[in-house]
This record gives structure tokens, sequence and C-alpha cells, in this order.
């Protein structure tokens, strides 16, 4: 709505598209275009939204190969940005340098991914700055991993600002990447293509997955300064969900379980909030397996719900949450709780 405003109606929209992912099953995801097409005719924009569905990695969308490894690039790029804002604002030395960094460097990188042009250098930059925001002397705070349904957890207005809740009440947060989905469904249409013996689609999907993880690695490799955590492979997350769900689920909750055991398993995250829609099935799946993982792990993991309405009772589970942390960091007889 924000681009539409700016830009008009008619002609100077004649060369402009917009794209939503899709999923089949009982997943919101495949009605996000439906509703954002119903909503923008409303308001007068005849917009055209590409939408597919990821049971086949979203590859009928032909948008050229080229133009797919920019895009995925970006998404890399900006969830590595936003790890390093999350890393450096609960100890910058001057409030707001954190955010004020950021989104100088989400312009110069959106500018150069709209020219299609590279934008290694300012990624090799932000690392090196970012790093000189942070104060020394502040103690490294309790450590949490945030995941959930991926649109949710990613968009500070659905989640009613879930980081700075949770950084306000003395936390710092990891939050699961966009870029998590998008390697998942590659892995599974390699899978797809195996159990079905299509050997073209065997050879086609693989070598795609591959391009896909070498594109991931060159623009990860500029982080490493100041990013602690190696991101888990897809393989990794399923082979910690195995013992608990079948990695055929085929919806996040394969992801959102893996990615907290291997939270819970580390000694330097204190413990896991996941995030879901009111009513989201794989969310309900992952609330469901919580409470015994928590138990297992000796560390807390809390479930929250958004349903698109102002309300207090998630900022005060958060708050109670925090507390908790920083009282079993404290007794760790308690709870096996480590902060780094």
């Amino acid at each position: 709505m924000k681009f539409l405003y700016k830009n008009g109606h008619g002609d100077n929209l004649k060369d402009t598209e917009a794209l939503m992912a899709g999923a089949f099953g009982p997943c919101r995801l495949g009605k996000y275009a439906l509703e954002q097409a119903r909503i923008l005719r409303q308001l007068g924009f005849d917009l055209t939204i590409r939408t597919t569905v990821s049971n086949n990695a979203y590859a009928d969308l032909g948008l050229s190969l080229e133009f797919e490894r920019l895009a995925w690039r970006g998404i890399v790029a900006f969830d590595y940005l936003e790890k390093l804002v999350r890393r450096t604002r609960p100890y910058e030395k001057v409030v707001g340098s954190a955010d004020e960094l950021f989104n100088h460097d989400t312009a110069l990188v959106l500018d150069l991914i709209r020219k299609r042009q590279g934008f290694n250098e300012v990624l090799k930059q932000a690392t090196a700055e970012f790093k000189r925001l942070l104060d020394p002397d502040k103690p490294r705070r309790p450590l949490v991993g945030i995941n959930g349904e991926i649109f949710l957890r990613s968009n500070r207005f659905s989640n009613q600002d879930l980081v700075r809740v949770c950084e306000n009440a003395g936390l710092e947060v990891v939050v699961s990447p966009m870029a998590e989905w998008a390697k998942y469904i590659s892995y599974r249409h390699v899978e797809d293509a195996i159990k079905d013996r299509k050997f073209r689609k065997m050879l086609v999907s693989y070598v795609l997955m591959r391009v896909q993880e070498h594109d991931a690695h060159t623009v990860a490799r500029h982080f490493r300064g100041l990013i602690d955590e190696k991101e888990p492979s897809t393989k990794e997350l399923l082979t910690e969900t195995s013992p608990w769900l079948s990695p055929k689920c085929g919806s996040e909750a394969v992801l959102s379980i893996g990615s907290g055991i291997e939270w819970m398993e580390s000694p330097n995250f204190a413990g896991v909030i996941s995030v879901m829609p009111h009513g989201c099935m794989p969310g309900g799946i992952v609330a469901a397996m919580s409470e015994k993982l928590s138990t297992l792990y000796r560390k807390p993991w809390i479930n929250v719900t958004y349903d698109g309405f102002m309300e207090n009772t998630n900022l005060t589970r958060i708050n109670n949450f925090a507390e908790i942390l920083r009282f079993c960091s404290q007794n760790p007889l308690g709870m096996s709780v480590a902060t780094p």
C-alpha cells in the first residue's frame, strides 16, 4: 500500500508486479496473496501479484535464474544484517547507533539490488562498523532463540515488535532467518525427486540446491567477525527433529522443533520463544511438544500467539520469561541455563 500510494495507478504500474510466496495445506501462507489482492482492489489498485506454492520449490515462477540468485543473495544479506543489529543493539555505546547503521546499510544494499549490482563491499564493511558500536564493558545478556511461523516471526508489525520487547526485558535474541524456509523447500524438492525416481528433476533440483548453498555461504562469510553462531543446515535441523516428528511433516514445525533443540542443547542459549498466528496448526504442534522438550533440557521454552489485536498478555509472559532466565543464570542449580 505504501508503494502504491507513492507510485500511483494505471500506466505507472504497468511494469510492476508483486511477489508473494504460498503453500498448500492448512497454512495461512497459501491465503496471503489472495487477501492482499482483494484489499488492494478495494483500494482501487490493479497490481499483479505472482504467487506459487512451495511443493515445487517455487520453480514455476519463471523469473530467470539470474534474478532468483540475486534475490536469494539479497534475502541472505538482510538476514545477516538483522543478525548484526540484534547482536549489537543491547550493547551499543550510543543508544540508537545500531539502528541508524542498519538503516544506512540496508538502504545501500537495496539500491544496489535494484541496479542489479554486487553488494559484497557493503557487507564487508558492515561487520567492522557494527563491531565499533559495541561497549565491551557491558556484560552479555541471556541469549534467547526465536522461531515459529516464518512471516510472523520476521515482521515487526505482526509480532508487535517482539525483538524489542525481549531486548527491553534484558535479553539478547537470535531469530530464525527467512532463508531457512527457502533452504528447506529446496532440500525437500531433492528428496521428492529421489522418492519419485525422476532423475532429471533429481539432477536439476540438486544442482540448484548446491548453487543456493554456495551463494548463501558467499554472503555469510562477510559476517564472521561478529556473528558467533553457525547457521545450521536443513539436514542438521531435520536430524534434531526426527526423533520427535517425521521430517516429512512438510511445515515449519519440523524447522522450529529442530532449531529449538539446537538452541536447547547449546550452552550459549538460555531459552526459546516460538511464535504463531492464532489457530496455526504447525505452531500448535510445536507448542504441544515444547513443554516436554523444556523439561528434558531443563530450560524454559514458551509459545506466544498473535491474532492481530493489541494485547498485553504476551508482554507480561515475555517479561516473566526474562525474569526466570535472569534468576536461573544466577542460580544454575535450578536449571541448566548458561549465558554467553
